[in-house]
């Protein structure tokens, strides 16, 4: 009620998260997060085919905030906090799917975003929670949408998996049971196992970008440019890669030789990969020997 023009006025105290999203998300001066109550409304298959407009002032907070809630994709993002009286306001009872460890979609609506398909194999991973059964269902109907998601959006999404989840090999796994995985990954649809085994091994011992997808690389095999060349991946991710691939290929190394040799990443990025290929090929005594060079 005091601010007459809140977009404005927030512009001009804040700053924009995406000056080019047409949602008005904006960091405060605590770096948090700050997005006013919202409406969409699907426009087409893409997931930026959306009308978006902020919700009647004029209403009561409650209805305020439910109208947006009503929107989001799962219950359990769909749960919010009253800064007055820190009372939960969670209208979609996402608290319940929290306790019971479970997945479930606020409405059909989920099916209206493509890279809602992406966050729950996300999700499922990295709280190790149960994926509704409607999700799995609706995973056929979406091949089209998460076909036509960019690149780099359904890279983003790999990303935060292999940061934030223990078992990222299953982000692959629920992709393939969703009937998704050979749209989104066409590379790791004929070698989903040997891809998920060894970005799980890796991942128990480090949580570095650059060695999780040499893992990936190692589980690729021969399929690893066909990985690099179907998504847009920075330098850094297709010479890691590309340097697991190589290393299966020669199958010199198991899991634990390519993260010592992988740990020799300096500022982010692998160098001398060709020349630490040459070393293990020319060793005939096996990678151990390989350490006085290699730290040179």
């Amino acid at each position: 009620d005091e601010v007459d023009e809140p977009i404005e006025m927030l512009s001009e105290q804040m700053d924009f998260v995406d000056t080019e999203s047409a949602f008005p998300v904006f960091f405060d001066s605590e770096e948090r997060e700050v997005a006013l109550p919202r409406t969409e409304e699907s426009t087409g298959v893409g997931f930026e085919d959306f009308d978006a407009d902020v919700v009647d002032p004029d209403l009561p907070v409650e209805e305020q905030i439910e109208i947006d809630m009503e929107r989001r994709d799962m219950t359990i993002g769909s749960i919010g906090i009253d800064a007055r009286d820190g009372e939960l306001v969670d209208p979609m009872n996402g608290r319940d799917d929290v306790l019971d460890r479970k997945i479930e979609p606020v409405s059909e609506a989920f099916k209206e975003d493509p890279v809602r398909m992406l966050r729950a194999a996300r999700f499922g991973p990295r709280l190790d929670f149960d994926i509704d059964e409607q999700i799995y269902e609706w995973g056929p109907e979406m091949r089209d949408g998460v076909e036509a998601v960019p690149d780099e959006r359904v890279v983003k999404e790999l990303d935060k998996t292999l940061y934030q989840a223990d078992n990222p090999g299953r982000f692959f796994e629920l992709l393939d049971d969703f009937d998704l995985l050979d749209v989104a990954f066409p590379a790791v649809d004929n070698t989903l196992g040997s891809v998920s085994e060894s970005v799980n091994q890796v991942r128990d011992r480090t949580d570095e970008e650059d060695v999780l997808y040499a893992a990936i690389g190692a589980g690729l095999g021969q399929n690893v440019d066909e990985f690099a060349d179907s998504h847009s991946l920075s330098n850094d991710k297709v010479e890691a890669a590309a340097f697991g691939s190589r290393m299966a290929e020669k199958d010199q190394l198991d899991t634990d030789d390519l993260l010592r040799i992988a740990e020799r990443i300096s500022d982010g990025r692998i160098f001398g990969v060709e020349r630490i290929i040459d070393l293990i090929v020319a060793q005939s005594d096996g990678s151990e020997q390989l350490e006085p060079e290699l730290r040179e």
